[in-house]
């Protein structure tokens, strides 16, 4: 019987929802960072992405796809939260995800009343 290739799945409890890569279902629920997640939680659910699928290999989905799908992502430099509005400020995501406080070229586009 063949292996069976990585699958996204979002894990999404009270408190947010994640990407993760795994074969099955139930193995989505082992492979996520908070240990409070567990299968028999029913606040818990699992659910199938396929068109993260592709990032499979990475182990992860850029933050530019993720923001360009409606999630927000973490800053890299202060935690805040970046979502498609801080994009037009001058937010260049890709990997990871500056917001538009954290973004130097922001408080230039602020300044001239541009934002």
């Amino acid at each position: 019987m063949p292996e069976q290739s990585l699958r996204a799945w979002v894990v999404t409890d009270a408190l947010g929802s994640q990407v993760v890569f795994t074969r099955t279902r139930d193995e989505a629920f082992e492979a996520v960072e908070d240990p409070q997640m567990v299968p028999t939680n029913p606040s818990i659910s699992v659910r199938r992405v396929k068109e993260f699928d592709q990032y499979a290999e990475a182990g992860r989905v850029p933050a530019r796809v993720l923001v360009e799908k409606g999630w927000q992502v973490p800053c890299r430099r202060c935690g805040g939260l970046v979502s498609e509005g801080d994009r037009r400020v001058g937010a260049e995501i890709e990997d990871e995800a500056l917001c538009a406080m954290c973004v130097p070229e922001a408080y230039e586009v602020m300044d001239d009343g541009v934002g």
